[in-house]
């Protein structure tokens, strides 16, 4: 497969050395003495568009000589194709730019790699990706961007994918460094391989290599036997990669170096200072603290006041938008005057960033703090310990603002009405997906606000469920009894088949309007010994993900489907083509699809900013949010911006993509107006999601074992479990 991965990343050797630099300290805050007041001094950004015409993608930054440099790419927004390309320099005021136009002749199926700038002018890097990999070539050019000479390197001994090259750099001697998929190699002057160090791609992928000021080679990348990215130093000579670095930042995006041992490292919209000879880092400032979202620095340099510059491409927004930034300290005295609220989650991604840096800087009197738990995670252990750090935050008071999804089993007691708040909005609902919000209710009370939506059905092979749109509860069964060999839902456990049966398909065991259930039934018996045919549990290592493969076979037949873009189904409707059948969860009557509500966050009860933490969350609604380049994991509440989304015309043709699994690859195109259609469809079709109650699944869990291993009668596991539930709804639900 073709991994057009841009690996962004550049190298700099700054004039200036760090310890010039007051950061706010590897915590991000001031000394703790001053922990109530706010830190003392704070980075304030500035910032410049530069060439933002839609047309235009700025790649590849350098600097040189006071000068910032890039390379512009001219694309086609309908074809996707290369129309030009040129290298752009200016000062960094931004005045007397100079665009050089360069005098080669290139093929249509090339494309810029990379651009240096030397004494005498440029050195062109291009590549042309073919199926046997990707054949490179440097082209020398002076200043005026005339050819002077050229060598196309060596085919790296591999085909495909290992063959793909992510970066090429010249070093001191006249030779080329190529980083590649498979590994480096060296190349001598005239394009010759005289040197390689191999690695397993899918185990190690570069993101970065550059020579530092010892002149060593240092590659820096992800590892599969690491949590988040590592540094290793290269040497030809042995052909082997040394381990270095081993205290750097996790999610290192790019590198560059300041000093001898000392370098400047990005990632996770945060900037750390790092130092090689202490394998030590400490962390200058995270940019969501500053209002900056969507960080991706392609260059970084120290000027001579000591302030931080950088240029950063925004390559989420539907055109890639360049910036570049200065970061100079001041004084914190509005940030320290304004009182704060904090907003725990999960993961922080762009959208919900970019919604808090907006409204920090719009408003006068409340800051929201965001705090990414994820940053805490680096293995399975430490998982479990940061949900429980987050609950724990959520009852001490320390949370203002929660992700519901990562609130496990805490009670909505905990939480804020937010009905009041809405009502107050005086907005016209019926512009929203209002049974969006009512899924968000419980016990009268509106626990969260939702940000997007997402709709949740079943998909089947029709070869098996028919062509229907509608189907009960028990035809679904009929369809499992008659097809015993076959696969019904992926990685689905026996418990889990019996609570998707009791509470999604609302197939008449609990009432929880009544507060009744039916588990000693025949019915339920019978569901007991149907549950047999799938596993108690799965075991790590058993997962692997080959679902679109079975449905094509034939040999899954129903699955769960998730819809909140167009990809999904769009690999659905090419594997299976008419035999391709999205069904609603079926129910005693019949079947519907389910509105599950996305991005939800709640008020915390002991919140003492609530009318500052209500303010922040409406603006979720507004429109400037709910345009669709806004949302990423679901559709838009507002029926306007769905409709939008919904319209093939109105999308940008920078849409489909690549959908990977374990044993087959799918090619997404752009979406076409008539599988946006079969979407709208399935939407206006849709209603509330059901009550899910974990502690009702955790009863049949706990008691349905003895009867799956023999050990107990369906009669007696049936009595204890109707028993146990009928307690739990009449003190909860009646």
């Amino acid at each position: 497969m073709k991994k057009f991965l841009k690996t962004i990343a550049a190298v700099m050797l700054l004039p200036m050395i760090l310890s010039t630099v007051s950061g706010c300290g590897k915590d991000g805050k001031a000394g703790k003495d001053d922990a109530d007041k706010g830190p003392q001094m704070i980075y304030v950004p500035t910032e410049r568009t530069i060439t933002s015409d839609e047309s235009h993608y700025n790649n590849d930054f350098s600097m040189k000589d006071g000068k910032l440099y890039y390379l512009i790419e001219q694309m086609d927004l309908k074809t996707h194709e290369l129309k030009g390309f040129y290298a752009h320099s200016e000062n960094l005021d931004g005045t007397e730019p100079k665009d050089t136009q360069f005098d080669i002749k290139y093929d249509t199926e090339e494309y810029p790699m990379n651009l240096f700038v030397t004494d005498n002018g440029f050195k062109l890097v291009m590549s042309k990706w073919m199926e046997t990999g990707s054949e490179v070539r440097i082209i020398d050019l002076d200043k005026d961007g005339k050819e002077t000479g050229s060598v196309s390197l060596e085919k790296l001994p591999n085909t495909g994918e290992d063959n793909y090259i992510s970066k090429v750099i010249p070093d001191k001697e006249g030779n080329y460094v190529v980083s590649a998929y498979s590994g480096l190699y060296l190349c001598d002057s005239e394009g010759k391989i005289v040197n390689q160090i191999k690695f397993d791609g899918d185990s190690f992928y570069s993101n970065n290599v550059f020579f530092n000021s010892k002149n060593e080679l240092i590659i820096t990348g992800w590892d599969s036997t690491s949590i988040g990215n590592v540094a290793k130093k290269a040497d030809f000579k042995s052909g082997k990669l040394e381990n270095i670095w081993k205290n750097m930042p996790q999610d290192a995006e790019n590198v560059s170096e300041i000093e001898e041992d000392k370098y400047l490292i990005f990632g996770d919209d945060r900037l750390f200072v790092y130092s090689s000879a202490e394998d030590s880092y400490e962390e200058l400032v995270n940019f969501i603290d500053i209002d900056l979202v969507n960080v991706r620095p392609e260059v970084v340099w120290m000027n001579e006041d000591k302030t931080i510059s950088f240029v950063t491409v925004d390559w989420s927004a539907q055109v890639p938008l360049t910036t570049f930034v200065t970061l100079k300290e001041e004084l914190a005295v509005d940030q320290a005057s304004k009182k704060k609220i904090t907003f725990g989650v999960m993961y922080a991604n762009d959208p919900l960033k970019r919604a808090v840096a907006k409204y920090n800087r719009s408003n006068g009197e409340y800051r929201v703090e965001l705090k990414e738990y994820e940053n805490d995670i680096r293995s399975a252990e430490d998982y479990e310990k940061v949900i429980d750090k987050f609950k724990e935050d959520i009852l001490a008071g320390n949370l203002d603002i929660v992700d519901i999804s990562a609130m496990g089993d805490i009670s909505t007691d905990n939480l804020t009405d937010l009905k009041p708040y809405l009502e107050k909005e005086n907005l016209d609902m019926s512009q929203y997906f209002e049974e969006v919000f009512k899924a968000c209710e419980k016990d009268g009370k509106l626990i969260c606000l939702p940000t997007c939506f997402a709709v949740r059905g079943y998909i089947g092979n029709s070869d098996f469920i028919g062509k229907k749109d509608q189907w009960t509860f028990d035809e679904f069964i009929d369809v499992v009894k008659k097809n015993p060999d076959k696969e019904i839902f992926t990685y689905c456990t026996a418990t889990q088949f019996l609570y998707k049966c009791a509470s999604e398909m609302e197939s008449g065991l609990i009432d929880f309007e009544n507060g009744t259930c039916n588990f000693d039934s025949s019915e339920f018996k019978e569901l007991m010994e149907i549950a047999k045919r799938f596993p108690e549990k799965f075991k790590e290592g058993d997962y692997s993900y080959n679902e679109f493969s079975k449905m094509q076979n034939g040999d899954l037949i129903i699955s769960d489907l998730w819809i909140y873009d167009t990809m999904t189904m769009q690999a659905y409707m090419k594997i299976l083509g008419d035999r391709f059948n999205p069904i609603g969860i079926p129910g005693k009557d019949g079947s519907s699809f389910r509105f599950i509500p996305r991005e939800s966050y709640a008020v915390v009860a002991n919140c003492k900013e609530k009318d500052g933490a209500w303010e922040f969350l409406r603006t979720f609604l507004e429109d400037s949010y709910q345009d669709s380049s806004n949302l990423w994991n679901g559709y838009p509440l507002k029926k306007e911006f769905f409709e939008k989304k919904m319209d093939a015309s109105q999308v940008s043709t920078f849409g489909g993509g690549t959908i990977m699994a374990d044993d087959m690859t799918i090619e997404i195109e752009p979406p076409t107006q008539k599988e946006f259609d079969i979407i709208k469809g399935i939407v206006n079709k849709t209603k509330s999601t059901v009550i899910d109650d974990y502690n009702i699944q955790q009863i049949i869990e706990e008691e349905y074992s003895p009867y799956y291993n023999g050990s107990k009668s369906a009669d007696a596991v049936a009595e204890i479990i109707q028993s146990r539930v009928s307690i739990y709804l009449a003190e909860k639900y009646h």
